[in-house]
């Protein structure tokens, strides 16, 4: 295996990201036909990536392929509306029929004259109004219904949930936070699709602050767990429900 077909193994969730993220309507043009010109700009972005700028190669490439599909969509959008242009006064047909002859003048419908007032359709006095249908009311059974009252609702006051921002935060709810310290130092783990976080203390791990003065909350900043579930295509902010694995001593998150 070529290092270039190595680096399109390593990184061709990244190119799915990309296209289902920036542009995931794709008027115009086929999913494949995005996917190789991504996969193009993937290799370009690899053979142009110079490390020593600073930047992660994943950011680097997102960059190209984000502005080699929008140049794709651009070009083809640009085809499907390009055309010629019919005169209505084109004769057609045997007959040598003209496009205009073949509209119906809107006066010759009985009952109903459209004339146009700053440029809108309006209705003539002619026109017969619609006639009003009454409601139907049907009985709510509501013995079908879940109930929610304040013997089962839960408040999110205490609820165990961990966030990653858009901005590359690691939230915790005041029942995550309360466990540590702030100043203490907490690690975050992602299995390989990005749906299941633990975090757990570290010494070695990033230090967390007081997620507002009244809160037990805390956050700590983390960019490069924003990066790695992009790179998974989990939608930010992910939250995940917490639980404590006394076992592990840590939190561990599920979506």
């Amino acid at each position: 295996m070529g290092i270039e077909e190595h680096i399109f193994k390593e990184y061709e969730n990244l190119i799915h990201y990309a296209i289902s993220h920036y542009y995931p309507y794709r008027i115009h043009v086929e999913y494949e036909d995005l996917f190789q010109i991504a996969s193009i700009a993937l290799i370009n972005a690899w053979r142009r990536y110079n490390p020593a700028r600073g930047a992660s190669f994943v950011t680097y490439a997102l960059l190209h392929l984000k502005s080699a599909l929008y140049k794709e969509i651009r070009r083809n959008t640009a085809q499907k509306r390009s055309g010629s242009v019919v005169s209505l006064f084109q004769e057609v047909g045997e007959n040598r029929t003209r496009f205009i002859d073949l509209i119906p003048d809107p006066d010759t419908i009985e009952g109903y004259n459209l004339y146009r007032k700053g440029g809108r359709p309006m209705a003539s006095q002619k026109s017969t109004r619609p006639v009003p249908v009454a409601p139907v009311v049907t009985k709510l059974d509501l013995s079908l219904f879940v109930v929610f009252n304040a013997s089962n609702a839960m408040t999110t006051r205490n609820a165990a949930y961990i966030t990653v921002t858009k901005t590359g935060k690691v939230t915790m709810s005041a029942e995550v936070g309360k466990r540590y310290r702030a100043g203490e130092t907490i690690e975050v783990l992602f299995n390989q699709v990005g749906t299941i976080l633990v975090i757990r203390s570290s010494g070695a791990g990033i230090r967390c602050r007081q997620n507002g003065k009244n809160s037990e909350g805390k956050i700590i900043s983390c960019a490069s767990a924003k990066v790695y579930l992009e790179s998974k295509q989990v939608p930010l902010p992910a939250r995940f429900r917490a639980e404590w694995e006394e076992e592990l001593q840590a939190w561990v998150g599920r979506q």
